[in-house]
């Protein structure tokens, strides 16, 4: 094994280290600081990234991203795991989806740029998504992005974009499979025309390494279902990759989703939604409603298509145009 280096921090063969990227200054001088674990094991083997928070207010992931820097023992490990429990660290502060400097989506911003080639006028998200995949690019053969619904609902699924090599599509489905996530969700991303569809998001950039995007739970609290699902999907992918040993755990033969579709109602008001993830439905079953403040009934959410729900909003409320239900159609399981 080699020595890895993330920034400042670096980890001989057999060790463990924690410490801070530092890629931006604050006004007055201080640093931005990105937690940053990395476990470089005793034996050969390749450099898993996974990180987490890139929205500052999903929690799942870095509980999981916890119980591997705690309990992951180098002496055993075959390769080295490089951690990051909080991505978007602004963000995070503030308890904000999106960076409170800019306003900035970081997961609709890579590869980011650097400073002086910035588009958005404060540029902070920008500057950081891009050093971020550097260091990224420099060191990772196979990445996880940890989500969750945030605050606003239930999300359970593994998304992956194909990548234009044949080649690194096939691991990543690999992957996405061997994590034994209930639903894997494939979005076709062959060539140029279709990664417009989805500007900024990692899977779209970042196509040359073998990425899955794990979207687990939700909600504001540590749920330790939801860490235990992410932690043992996580091992399954290390298993997998030849990192550690035993059997898979918690693993389900998922169902393959190769299409989606959202719900987004017309009206504002409260919401009333009586669906769960992974329920079936067909094409005009109701989902749920939104009322006015006086109870009356004034839109109806029906499902667009026959499919799986995957994610979908529990909070009381909704605006036009909200996100409220995902929902993908079922294919046959791809080849390898």
């Amino acid at each position: 094994m080699k020595t890895i280096q993330v920034g400042t921090l670096s980890a001989e063969p057999g060790a463990k280290v924690t410490g801070y990227l530092t890629p931006l200054q604050w006004y007055d001088g201080s640093y931005c600081r990105v937690p940053v674990a990395i476990i470089n094991g005793a034996k050969p083997g390749p450099t898993l990234w996974i990180q987490c928070a890139s929205h500052g207010n999903e929690y799942q992931g870095m509980g999981a991203v916890q119980r591997l820097i705690v309990e992951t023992d180098p002496e055993t490990l075959s390769g080295a795991l490089i951690l990051v429990p909080v991505l978007n660290i602004v963000a995070f502060n503030a308890q904000l989806r999106s960076s409170p400097v800019d306003g900035v989506d970081f997961n609709r911003s890579y590869p980011g740029a650097a400073p002086e080639k910035v588009m958005h006028i404060l540029g902070h998200t920008e500057a950081l998504v891009h050093a971020m995949v550097q260091e990224i690019t420099a060191n990772a053969d196979y990445m996880i992005d940890t989500h969750d619904a945030g605050p606003l609902g239930q999300d359970t699924e593994i998304f992956y974009c194909t990548s234009p090599e044949e080649a690194v599509t096939r691991k990543t489905r690999a992957m996405a499979f061997a994590t034994g996530n209930p639903v894997v969700r494939e979005v076709v991303m062959s060539n140029p025309e279709d990664r417009k569809k989805y500007p900024g998001m990692l899977g779209t950039v970042i196509n040359g390494i073998p990425n899955i995007t794990v979207e687990v739970g939700g909600g504001l609290s540590l749920n330790e279902d939801y860490v235990h699902a992410i932690a043992c999907q996580y091992r399954n992918v290390m298993r997998h990759l030849g990192m550690i040993g035993g059997e898979p755990e918690n693993y389900v033969e998922p169902i393959f989703l190769n299409s989606t579709a959202m719900v987004r109602p017309r009206c504002g008001g409260i919401l009333r939604m009586n669906i769960h993830v992974h329920q079936r439905v067909k094409k005009g079953e109701v989902l749920g409603t939104v009322s006015d403040l006086f109870g009356t009934e004034i839109e109806v959410l029906k499902s667009p298509i026959d499919g799986l729900i995957y994610a979908f909003r529990n909070n009381a409320v909704v605006c036009t145009g909200q996100w409220c239900v995902s929902l993908g159609g079922e294919a046959p399981r791809p080849e390898m």
